[in-house]
């Protein structure tokens, strides 16, 4: 195998954890209505909303996300939206509505990279006699990221980790990746 081709492999497992806390903190969101009421000091049903707020820069960054990785290439495209899920996910816990809605926008905009980013990086990895189980690979680890912001989650904050620095450490863990895409991407891409 290429040496490029396993650079890219790497960085679809890079990517992969990418997308496992895109949907980890995409649902996570639904265990913190209270305390998320209290840190902004606004109604449950406003916290409803302003966790739903995620939707609307995902929907519209996705199709960047498309014109980005065809135009750019998943080095930059892919940093970016892991930097920016990262970013989002530690302005979410500051106590301000404003800025934790903010924040909350900047996760769906950067969530948007992770999955056309994994198709794009193992569509250059693995040989298309392969790709579609890489896809279905991929959708898999989402969805456990999904359940993981449920299941793994609850018993966290039971166990008393605060829901802030669930949120940072969310964070600092999608900017870890994001970086380590730059170094191990292959540059032409």
């Amino acid at each position: 195998m290429q040496a490029s081709k396993k650079l890219f492999i790497w960085s679809w497992i890079l990517g992969l954890v990418f997308y496992f806390i895109d949907y980890a903190t995409r649902s996570a969101p639904s265990l913190m209505i209270i305390d998320l009421s209290e840190l902004y000091s606004i109604p449950k049903l406003d916290v409803m909303s302003l966790v739903g707020s995620y939707y609307y820069t995902y929907a519209i960054c996705a199709l960047i996300a498309g014109i980005c990785l065809d135009k750019f290439g998943s080095r930059y495209s892919m940093f970016a939206g892991c930097f920016i899920l990262g970013i989002g996910c530690i302005l979410f816990v500051v106590s301000s509505s404003f800025v934790g809605e903010t924040g909350r926008l900047l996760q769906g905009a950067g969530s948007a990279f992770a999955f056309p980013g994994c198709v794009y990086l193992a569509s250059k990895g693995f040989p298309s006699k392969y790709l579609a189980t890489a896809i279905g690979f991929t959708q898999c680890i989402g969805m456990l990221g999904g359940s993981a912001g449920q299941f793994v989650v609850a018993p966290m904050l039971e166990s008393g980790i605060s829901f802030t620095s669930f949120w940072v450490i969310s964070g600092v863990l999608c900017i870890i990746p994001a970086f380590a895409m730059l170094i191990v991407t292959p540059k032409h891409t």
